[in-house]
């Protein structure tokens, strides 16, 4: 009971003593009773409590006649002195009790001696421990005592990078639980095949097996906290910081209230670990501190260790060119290998090595480096990647060009392989890993060397290995059903006649289905590697043409850009990521000011304003030539622009990229809108001016136009239309979600459309218009940002239309009538887009115009 129930274990304990009382003091009896309670310490976190009374017990047990036991309780000692990492007092003392145990007694020791091992880093001598306590326990017919020492087995093959070797193990550990009925520790060892696949770097599967092992063990009323703080470290790895800080908090409570008080400090590491990836060491640095404390007050030095290494690598994100960093790092890596923390020992010697690099100091960190290299197959995937980048970075301040570029390349390859694994477009984007450093270097390294074209094969690189797959949900019944429950909810949300207890009911099954939908998609499988990472740059400019391609990236901190005019590239330092961003927020502002409102000279002057600061810290340093059409392919700060809103762009055919390759292709596989086109208009609720605006369309095609209103806008009719007509136009209510793109939504009569469900779209549609407020923004956590937009474009519609700032009713109808006048004499998107500006007076006569976007080919 001390493991399973330890505080009724502790209850019956002071049962004992009071009986013991009572009688002539026995010390077998006494060392039992100690024996019992350190147990049930250990398993409340309690470790120096739990300490004393094992060691007490061992005392007492020792001047019995009962050896045995004596023996029993030193091998739950030895667990104390492991998890305190004192790993050579724990391999003696199980040496010696070995000696007085025998049969099953004798391959727990073996067990023991092998976790260790393990803990220890000498994973070779642990293996050959877990080799004879497998043995052991199958000769005795011990099955479930096998099980768990191939479970563990397992995970120690994992850890060494033997993926085939630890999915050997887990498998054959499954079937003896299933066999046994050990239905709990079943769920366990899913879990554990879900930290393999999460080494192997296959996220989606990682994930799958975590929800499987999770909702199992919640079936069996069965509370597992390391599910739970291990799904928080993989979600931290695939990039989802936020969701990660929330789940590792989240987690801290929980095991404070279930009274798992060893687990409370780990939880409270990866709190920290969140909140320094999310940006704000100072928090991260005050968890940490949390979790220092709470191991130093449960005798846990080894432990420990971690919460100090957590400090330092904030204190390195907050000041890395303090003095010391780097020799404090090198002196804390050389203590966490001592302890057997090999995985986070070379994460720390890689973060020294940087600094070491930063600082002038190559040669300390070349022997550093190629002490670290052999050890990084050990390492997770990211980690493998952040190793190569370290090597392109040490390589280019020594002056070895060639094998910073090698190193860089084996930097983009290991982050090719990693994205091809991931099938969710949530993942691809914001798990993007180190994508955004590789393109940074890559950058770096070619404008170092003044060559452009060499900096946009980089950025298109990098682009490439970031292409979302077509993630289609109609495959998984369960997604379907809560797509269809998510709809109706929401739709029951948006009536004012719900009471106050309804809506607090509904809202939280909104979140649940949202969470149910994520979680679902997530377990995606990936397409697979990419092909050609970029188009030669002869091939792109000739399929350019007369057009100008503008290409954004983000090197330290400031804004680039490469611009291929007439087949020759050149390479712009626009400016600083900062003033960028406060440029930007000004005009989107003062445009979304302006739409929503009436007219008032102060208000356009304020746009008039911050136009031209925009333009001038955004365009004007590109040196464009007027009159040509451009390819945008933006990055970051200027993902979400209203290009046209700048004066210079303002009658410029534009169209708006996810990467120059893409376009390309986009433009070798387009066919030309013909006067025939089948056009379809989607009518949403609640639109003040809808009816005119449906007219407007219907006017621009001559009558030829097939409608959708009322009842029969449903989410279902629009996603199969899709595969049946050559334009769709949506007019309804947008909404764009920052906290999940991919909820983004048009509303329709049964509720709203997602960027789930118009991942559905069939290539068979060329053009999609959706006249909504704000389905052209984009999330910007990565290189590459995700939105309506560019689920539309990436899963397989040429050209989408929409805005990327509030759409007025009232003036929606003029400009799409123009724009469909236009398309429907064959005019390209992008340039039907623009004259329908122009035709309806441009910013000035029409604010709301500025906002919409030609995004795919155009």
């Amino acid at each position: 009971m001390a493991e399973s129930k330890p505080h009724e274990a502790l209850l019956l304990v002071e049962q004992a003593e009071k009986q013991a009382l009572d009688s002539e003091p026995d010390p077998l009896w006494a060392g039992l009773i100690a024996w019992a309670r350190g147990r049930a310490f250990c398993h409340l976190g309690k470790h120096l409590e739990a300490t004393a009374a094992l060691e007490l017990s061992v005392s007492l047990l020792s001047r019995t006649s009962d050896r045995q036991a004596a023996a029993r309780a030193s091998v739950s000692w030895a667990r104390e002195h492991i998890d305190a990492g004192r790993f050579d007092d724990a391999i003696n003392l199980l040496e010696v009790a070995a000696r007085s145990l025998t049969g099953a007694d004798v391959a727990r020791a073996s067990a023991q001696s092998a976790l260790a091992l393990q803990r220890a880093g000498r994973t070779n001598d642990a293996i050959d421990d877990w080799d004879r306590a497998v043995d052991a326990f199958e000769s005795a017919g011990l099955t479930v005592e096998e099980a768990k020492a191939r479970q563990n087995r397992g995970l120690v093959h994992a850890y060494r990078g033997n993926l085939l070797a630890a999915e050997d193990d887990l498998a054959k550990a499954a079937e003896i639980y299933a066999g046994s009925g050990e239905a709990i520790r079943g769920a366990e060892v899913l879990h554990n095949l879900g930290f393999v696949a999460a080494r192997r770097g296959d996220l989606p599967r990682a994930l799958a097996l975590f929800d499987q092992a999770q909702n199992r063990a919640g079936q069996l009323g069965a509370l597992r906290p390391e599910m739970l703080v291990d799904r928080v470290e993989v979600t931290l790895d695939a990039g989802l910081v936020r969701e990660g800080r929330g789940l590792a908090e989240a987690a801290v409570g929980i095991l404070e209230r279930a009274g798992f008080d060893a687990d409370v400090p780990e939880a409270c590491l990866l709190v920290a670990r969140a909140w320094e990836q999310d940006g704000d060491p100072v928090r991260g640095v005050a968890w940490a501190r949390r979790a220092e404390k709470l191991f130093e007050a449960q005798g846990r030095p080894r432990w420990r260790l971690l919460a100090q290494f957590a400090i330092l690598r904030a204190d390195t994100a907050t000041e890395p060119q303090a003095a010391g960093v780097a020799d404090r790092l090198v002196e804390i890596g050389a203590q966490l290998r001592l302890a057997g923390w090999r995985i986070q020992a070379t994460e720390a010697y890689l973060r020294a090595t940087d600094l070491l690099v930063g600082a002038g100091r190559q040669s300390e960190a070349k022997v550093i480096l190629d002490r670290e290299t052999p050890n990084l197959h050990q390492a997770a995937p990211l980690n493998r990647l952040q190793g190569r980048l370290t090597q392109a970075r040490l390589r280019w301040a020594t002056g070895d060009a060639v094998g910073a570029d090698r190193a860089l390349v084996a930097a983009l390859r290991a982050l090719s392989a990693y994205q091809a694994t991931l099938g969710s477009i949530e993942l691809r984007t914001r798990g993007a890993g180190r994508a955004d450093e590789v393109m940074e270097l890559g950058v770096a390294m070619a404008a170092a060397r003044n060559r452009a074209s060499q900096a946009l094969w980089w950025m298109e690189s990098v682009r490439a290995a970031q292409q979302i797959a077509v993630d289609d949900p109609r495959d998984d019944s369960e997604t379907m059903t809560a797509l269809t429950s998510l709809r109706e909810v929401t739709l029951h949300l948006g009536r004012q006649s719900v009471n106050p207890l309804e809506m607090t009911r509904l809202s939280r099954r909104q979140a649940a289905l949202e969470e149910l939908i994520r979680r679902r998609r997530r377990h995606a499988p990936g397409p697979g590697r990419p092909g050609r990472t970029s188009a030669r740059l002869d091939e792109l400019g000739e399929d350019l043409g007369d057009r100008v391609l503008v290409e954004y990236a983000v090197v330290r901190r400031r804004l680039v850009a490469v611009v291929l005019e007439d087949g020759k590239a050149r390479l712009v330092d626009v400016a600083a990521v900062s003033e960028v961003r406060a440029a930007m927020a000004a005009l989107r502002l003062a445009l979304a000011v302006t739409v929503s409102t009436d007219r008032d000279a102060g208000r356009l002057t304020a746009l008039l304003e911050a136009r031209l600061v925009a333009e001038r810290v955004i365009v004007e340093p590109l040196g464009l030539e007027r009159g040509h059409d451009l390819v945008l392919v933006p990055a970051g700060p200027v993902a979400s622009l209203p290009w046209s809103a700048l004066p210079e762009l303002g009658t410029v055919n534009l169209v708006v990229a996810e990467s120059a390759a893409a376009w390309a292709r986009a433009h070798r596989e387009s066919r030309a809108l013909s006067p025939a086109a089948t056009v379809l208009v989607v009518a949403g609720p609640d639109l003040r001016h809808g009816e005119d605006e449906i007219e407007a369309v219907k006017a621009g095609w001559n009558q030829r136009v097939t409608v959708l209103d009322g009842v029969g806008a449903t989410a279902d009719a629009v996603t199969a239309a899709m595969g049946q007509v050559d334009v769709v136009h949506v007019a309804a209510h947008g909404t764009h979600r920052g906290d999940n793109p991919l909820l983004s939504a048009v509303s329709l009569h049964d509720g709203p459309l997602t960027g789930y469900e118009l991942a559905q779209a069939n290539k068979r549609t060329a053009l999609v218009i959706l006249s909504c407020c704000e389905t052209g923004m984009v999330d910007t956590a990565a290189s590459s940002g995700i939105g309506l937009s560019r689920v539309l474009t990436s899963t397989g519609i040429a050209t989408a239309i929409a805005s990327v700032s509030p759409v007025a009713d009232v003036s929606s109808a003029s400009i799409m009538g123009q724009l469909h006048r236009r398309l429907a004499h064959g005019a390209p998107p992008a340039r039907a887009l623009n004259e329908a500006r122009r035709a309806v007076g441009g910013l000035l006569g029409c604010p709301s115009s500025a906002g919409f976007v030609c995004f795919g080919h155009g």
